[in-house]
C-alpha cells in the first residue's frame, strides 16, 4: 500500500506531462475551430419559421394596365437602369390611406378604388408588390414604411434633390445611416430606441416622408432572411427617387447602394 501511494504524485506528473506534449504538439488553429454556443436565441426567431417561398399580392386586373412598365419608361432612365442593381417600378397613389370609416358621400373615389391600395406597396427586396423586405408604401403622396414589424426593421432618409452620380456607399448621408444601430448582439430589432432617438425627433431620419418629386430618398431595412438553411439578417440601404405622378399613378426609379448579412 505504502509503494502504490508513493507512486501516485508519479502518475499525476506524468499526465501533466503528457497531456502538455499532446497540446502542444496540436494544430495551433484547432482551438479557433472548435464551435462556440451561439447567443440564446430570442422568442421571435424560435417562433418565425423562415422560408424561400413568400405570398405574392395578386393585383387587381384593371389595374395591372396602370402599372406596367414602358419601352418609353425604360428608354427614359436607361442610363440608370443600365447600372447593376437599379430598377424601375410604379404604384398607385393610395387614396384611403388608413380610413376605417368612409363616407361615401366624400370618399367615393376612395370606396371605388380601395382594393387599388395593393399596388400601392412595394419590396424592393423581393422586386414585386408586397408588404415585406425593403419595402414602401405611397399613400396620400407620402412613402412611409412600416413602423413596428415582427420581421423587420426599416426607415427612411429625404435626400432632397441629388444627382444619382452622388450616392454611393461612400456618401455622407449614406455612412450617417449605417452608424444607427438597429439591432443588438442578440439579433433584436431596436426599433422602440429608434423611435425614442434624436435623429428621428430631429427628423433626420423619419417612417413617413411628403413624396417630393425628384428629391431622392434612402430606405434602410433590416429583415429576416433564409440563408443556407439558417436564420440571419439582412441590412439593405437602397436609393429611390419619385420621378412622374400622373393620374395617381407613380413612377419610381432606384439603386441599390448596399448590402450585407449580419
Amino acid at each position: 500500500m505504502k509503494y502504490c501511494l508513493r507512486k501516485i504524485p508519479f502518475y499525476i506528473l506524468w499526465i501533466i506531462l503528457f497531456g502538455s506534449i499532446s497540446l502542444f504538439g496540436q494544430d495551433p488553429d484547432a482551438a479557433q475551430n472548435i464551435p462556440k454556443e451561439p447567443f440564446p436565441k430570442p422568442e421571435i426567431l424560435k417562433k418565425w419559421v423562415p422560408t424561400n417561398s413568400f405570398p405574392t399580392i395578386t393585383l387587381p386586373e384593371n389595374l395591372l394596365p396602370h402599372l406596367a412598365i414602358t419601352n418609353a419608361d425604360i428608354a427614359e432612365f436607361h442610363q440608370l437602369l443600365s447600372e447593376k442593381n437599379t430598377g424601375i417600378f410604379k404604384l398607385w397613389n393610395d387614396i384611403c390611406g388608413e380610413l376605417k370609416v368612409i363616407d361615401v358621400s366624400q370618399n367615393g373615389d376612395c370606396l371605388e378604388y380601395s382594393d387599388y391600395a395593393l399596388g400601392s406597396q412595394y419590396s424592393l427586396d423581393l422586386h414585386k408588390y408586397s408588404n415585406i423586405n425593403s419595402n414602401i408604401f405611397l399613400s396620400k403622396t407620402r412613402f412611409s414604411v412600416t413602423k413596428k414589424s415582427p420581421q423587420s426593421s426599416q426607415f427612411l432618409m429625404d435626400l432632397g434633390k441629388r444627382e444619382w452620380s452622388e450616392i454611393n456607399k461612400k456618401t455622407k448621408e449614406v455612412v450617417e445611416l449605417s452608424k444607427i444601430k438597429m439591432i443588438n448582439r442578440y439579433g433584436e430589432f431596436q426599433m422602440n430606441k429608434i423611435l425614442e432617438s434624436d435623429e428621428l425627433k430631429n427628423n433626420r431620419i423619419a417612417l413617413s416622408y411628403p413624396a417630393a418629386p425628384n428629391h431622392i430618398f434612402l430606405l434602410r431595412s433590416v429583415f429576416w432572411g433564409n440563408r443556407e438553411n439558417l436564420i440571419w439578417q439582412r441590412e439593405t440601404i437602397y436609393a429611390f427617387q419619385l420621378v412622374n405622378l400622373k393620374n395617381n399613378i407613380a413612377t419610381i426609379i432606384w439603386k441599390e447602394i448596399n448590402s450585407k448579412w449580419v
